[in-house]
């Protein structure tokens, strides 16, 4: 096919979503075609909104970055890649050869970098405001064991790949000020986890990454003190 798409096996889509994106691409100027979701808890179906507009027109993928990484006010778009339909010819070179794909040596995070690397290779996104991916979460999900994360960091070498990935595309400050705040907030996730499963080595290798983006992310959160505060008090736990 001229589209791939990608499902997660126990989340769902509405019947029409991928008929419905194609048809809004009708100029097929977007490569990227995303939309909305909902989170099901197994008793409920939460819509992930955003706070602030999000064009719904063509826009250059590389203006979209700061709409995907800037979680708190896009909770609707994020960088996950089963709500989107890929052009095959982003993943493919022109001799038909598979250029991009999942990096076997992540437990946590191949599918982000994925995501990253087609972006780099897009031109045009095209966005829809209405959710027709259902997300499930399990909190017995892997993405839950907050010990084997730890075990693995792979999660924090993904991000740490991705501001570098973008460096080098020459990607604007702003959308890598974005990362690099995912980046130190994960940080602090880990952090934590060292502290609760006394890993202490791994807390001070974690908290010379920090140290290096701290201001970024003070800066990126200047509305937000609370999350200043929180991170603060984890640097200084030990």
């Amino acid at each position: 096919g001229d589209w791939i798409g990608f499902v997660d096996s126990d989340d769902y889509i509405e019947k029409d979503m991928y008929e419905t994106m194609l048809k809004a691409n009708a100029l097929q100027k977007a490569d990227i075609i995303s939309c909305g979701y909902y989170i099901n808890t197994g008793t409920e179906c939460i819509e992930k909104t955003n706070q602030l507009s999000v064009p719904t027109n063509y826009i250059e993928t590389k203006e979209f970055l700061k709409y995907i990484y800037q979680r708190d006010m896009y909770q609707g778009v994020t960088s996950y890649i089963w709500l989107r339909l890929f052009s095959r010819k982003l993943l493919y070179s022109s001799f038909k050869n598979l250029e991009i794909k999942f990096e076997d040596n992540y437990v946590f995070g191949e599918d982000i970098f994925f995501m990253a690397q087609i972006m780099m290779r897009s031109h045009y996104t095209l966005y829809i405001d209405k959710p027709m991916y259902y997300y499930f979460q399990r909190e017995s999900s892997i993405t839950h064991n907050y010990k084997r994360q730890l075990e693995d960091m792979s999660l924090l070498d993904v991000y740490k790949r991705i501001i570098q990935l973008y460096q080098n595309h020459n990607i604007d400050k702003e959308s890598i000020q974005y990362v690099i705040r995912l980046y130190v907030y994960h940080c602090g996730n880990f952090m934590n986890y060292a502290i609760q499963y006394k890993q202490y080595k791994k807390y001070y290798v974690i908290k010379q990454e920090v140290t290096k983006y701290k201001t970024i992310y003070e800066m990126t959160n200047e509305k937000f003190p609370e999350r200043i505060k929180w991170l603060n008090e984890i640097l200084n736990k030990i």
